[in-house]
C-alpha cells in the first residue's frame, strides 16, 4: 500500500495547520463506522411529519407516499451500507446526506436529525482514497492523506451544539430556576416537576436553581472543553453522565445519543503521526 501524504510545508501559522493538517486514514475510517451507526440510531424510529408539513396537503401526501415508504427507506439502508463498508464513501455519503434530509423535519427528533445529517455532510467532503474500505485488503492500493478541515467541520458543530444552548440560557430568569419551574408543567417531554422548586432525584434532593445553573456551566465546559488535548477524557466523561442524568429530567429526541456521537471525532487521533 501507498501513503501519499498532504504536503503541507510552509504551514507553521497555527490557523492552517489546524485545517490542513493530514488525516490519518485509519482513524478515519473507524470515525466513518462510528457515523454510520449513529444514523441508524438516530433514524431509526417510525416518525411523524413537523405540523406544517401535516398541514400542507402537497407535502403530507409526498411524505407518507414516498418519503415513508418502505422503497425509500430500503434505497437510504442500501447508501448507508455502502458509505459504512467504505464504497466510494464520498459519493455515498453525499447521496445518504440528501436522502436523509426529508426524514430531518419530523416531530420531535428534527435537532438530533439535523445533526447527523450535517455530520454525514461534512465527512463525504473527505475523499473516498484518504480511507479505507471495509471489504478490502489494507495492503492494496493506494490511501491519499486528506486535510482534516472536514472533521473540524463536525467537532465545531459539537462545541456550537453545546454552546448555543448555555447561551440561550444564561440568563437571571433561567439561573434563578424560575424558567425551570415553568416549563417542567408546560412542556410535554418534560419527566419531572420542578413546580415546587425541587425534585428528588435517587437519595438526592436537588432544588430549581441548582439544576438550571449545573445545565449551564456543565455546557459551556463541554463546549470549550473538548478543544484541549489534557481535558478531552474528562469532558467526555462528564458529557456520559450529564446526559445519563439529564435523561431522568427531560427527553430530547436523540439529541443526547447524537451528541455522543460526535465525541470520537475529538477522542480518536484523528490527525496523521510520521511512521516509520
Amino acid at each position: 500500500m501507498r501513503i501519499l501524504r498532504f504536503d503541507y510545508t510552509g504551514t507553521a501559522d497555527w490557523l492552517k495547520t489546524f485545517f490542513f493538517a493530514p488525516l490519518d486514514p485509519y482513524y478515519t475510517t473507524i470515525l466513518r463506522v462510528i457515523l454510520s451507526v449513529a444514523v441508524v440510531v438516530v433514524f431509526w424510529d417510525t416518525s411523524t411529519p413537523l405540523s406544517y408539513v401535516r398541514l400542507t396537503p402537497w407535502l403530507n401526501n409526498l411524505y407518507n407516499g414516498l418519503f415513508f415508504s418502505k422503497p425509500y427507506i430500503l434505497a437510504v439502508l442500501c447508501l448507508l451500507i455502502l458509505f459504512y463498508i467504505g464504497i466510494r464513501p464520498r459519493t455515498s455519503g453525499l447521496l445518504l446526506t440528501l436522502m436523509l434530509i426529508p426524514l430531518v423535519f419530523v416531530e420531535g427528533y428534527h435537532k438530533s436529525r439535523q445533526v447527523m445529517c450535517l455530520s454525514i455532510f461534512a465527512f463525504s467532503l473527505l475523499p473516498s482514497c484518504s480511507q479505507f474500505s471495509l471489504i478490502k485488503h489494507n495492503n492494496v492500493g493506494i490511501i491519499s492523506l486528506s486535510p482534516i478541515w472536514p472533521i473540524r467541520l463536525i467537532q465545531i458543530q459539537l462545541s456550537l451544539l453545546y454552546l448555543v444552548n448555555a447561551v440561550s440560557k444564561t440568563s437571571e430568569s433561567y439561573l434563578s430556576g424560575e424558567v425551570l419551574k415553568g416549563i417542567s408543567i408546560m412542556m410535554p417531554n418534560f419527566l419531572v416537576d420542578l413546580s415546587s422548586g425541587y425534585v428528588e432525584l435517587g437519595p438526592f434532593r436537588i432544588t430549581a436553581f441548582a439544576a438550571a445553573a449545573a445545565t449551564v456551566l456543565i455546557e459551556y465546559a463541554l463546549a470549550i472543553g473538548f478543544w484541549f488535548r489534557k481535558t478531552r477524557v474528562p469532558i467526555a466523561i462528564l458529557g456520559v453522565v450529564f446526559h445519563l442524568s439529564l435523561s431522568h429530567f427531560v427527553t430530547i429526541g436523540k439529541l443526547d445519543w447524537a451528541s455522543l456521537f460526535l465525541y470520537p471525532a475529538f477522542l480518536l487521533p484523528m490527525a496523521w503521526k510520521d511512521r516509520p
